[in-house]
């Protein structure tokens, strides 16, 4: 199955999910988004992303950080086919299944920053199923999802001190790791054309500076509610 007809499995397998959610959990509008929606990131965000990513790390035989800087070529040696290029690795997998995680939020009502947030995410995403060093790429967006989970605790938890730091810390330090696997390894030591590397490492700099001017929003929104409520 060539990587097109994968991305649709994967849209239409992330739209049957999101049906079932909307049929099973509260529709009622919960900061700009049905509540099922935000139900429906925490299995994506705290279990099945990093399942993927450890698996990717833990069925090939190099050390983590060789295996971050991996090739097609080697991370599929443990899939071949006859084609040598579609093979569903771990690391296909993950591109795949965030690419559906993604598109279950189309037909949810998204505004004109959230589509475009979706589309610079759908670029790297679409853009490492071909770009060699996919393994970083997993590993930074494991990281950024965590980061955002860390929101939906913070918004199904909007009375607690814990929730807020919870946030505050972790959206920061994920952005902060994903910056760092940005510039020092993927750009200066990834391999493959200079221009990409800095055209997809500038693309995902400003989805991190967009998430944290965001983390900034809630923390100052959630101190001006604390203070009016005293």
């Amino acid at each position: 199955m060539g990587i097109f007809n994968q991305l649709v499995v994967s849209s239409v397998v992330s739209l049957l999910y999101t049906e079932l959610c909307a049929a099973i959990m509260s529709n009622e509008l919960f900061h700009d988004s049905p509540m099922y929606s935000w139900w429906s990131c925490l299995p994506f965000q705290l279990f099945l992303l990093p399942c993927i990513a450890l698996q990717g790390l833990l069925t090939q035989p190099h050390s983590f950080n060789k295996w971050m800087l991996a090739k097609w070529s080697d991370l599929n040696k443990r899939a071949p086919t006859e084609d040598g290029e579609s093979q569903l690795t771990p690391e296909r997998i993950y591109l795949l299944v965030l690419h559906g995680y993604l598109f279950k939020d189309c037909f949810v009502g998204m505004d004109s920053q959230y589509w475009l947030h979706h589309i610079l995410c759908w670029t790297c995403i679409w853009s490492f199923l071909y770009v060699d060093t996919a393994p970083v790429f997993v590993i930074g967006s494991m990281v950024l999802e965590l980061g955002s989970a860390t929101q939906t605790i913070l918004f199904f938890n909007e009375a607690s001190t814990l929730a807020k730091w919870l946030h505050v810390g972790g959206m920061t330090m994920s952005n902060v790791l994903a910056a760092y696997l940005v510039l020092f390894v993927y750009v200066k030591n990834g391999v493959g054309n200079l221009k990409v590397r800095i055209f997809l490492g500038i693309t995902a700099l400003v989805l991190m500076g967009a998430r944290q001017k965001s983390c900034y929003e809630n923390w100052s929104l959630f101190d001006a509610e604390m203070l009016a409520a005293v």
